[in-house]
């Protein structure tokens, strides 16, 4: 399965009829605003923003099933991983294309800077997870007094 394309937005939906995807709100960089108290260099915290990360992959080989592994990592802008899972999809004979989108519900941050939301895809040969894709997220920060 080869990987086409990625990216990160607030919302997205697919018609029922057609399978044609809308994606909305696409994210690139963020502007938020956070106590100051509550995250001190090096300190993580945990931010409410809610977003999708949706790919696509072509299929070379349709005329089986096959299944696809990903790691998602999201990498801090000194290059820590900071959150990393992973997900299994079974795809069915015939088909040509597949999409996969997944939910977040949270951001780990440590500060201003680039983050990078890293897809692997586990080679099934070699058993490895190989990096198929970076999506930059840029992050500023406006560090205020909540009281």
């Amino acid at each position: 399965m080869k990987h086409i394309w990625t990216v990160l937005c607030q919302s997205s939906s697919t018609d029922t009829e057609t399978k044609l995807l809308s994606i909305f709100n696409c994210l690139e960089a963020l502007n938020m605003e956070v106590d100051k108290t509550k995250l001190t260099p090096g300190n993580k915290i945990m931010t409410p923003i809610s977003f999708q990360m949706i790919s696509f992959w072509s299929l070379e080989d349709f005329d089986k099933a096959s299944r696809l592994e990903i790691r998602v990592e999201l990498v801090s802008p000194e290059g820590e991983i900071l959150n990393k899972f992973e997900k299994e999809y079974e795809v069915k004979k015939g088909t040509k294309r597949f999409r996969n989108s997944i939910n977040f519900n949270g951001l780990t941050v440590v500060g201003s800077g680039r983050y990078i939301m890293r897809v692997n895809q586990k080679n099934m040969s070699s058993k490895k997870f190989e990096v198929v894709s970076e999506i930059p997220l840029d992050l500023d920060i406006l560090y205020k007094s909540f009281k």
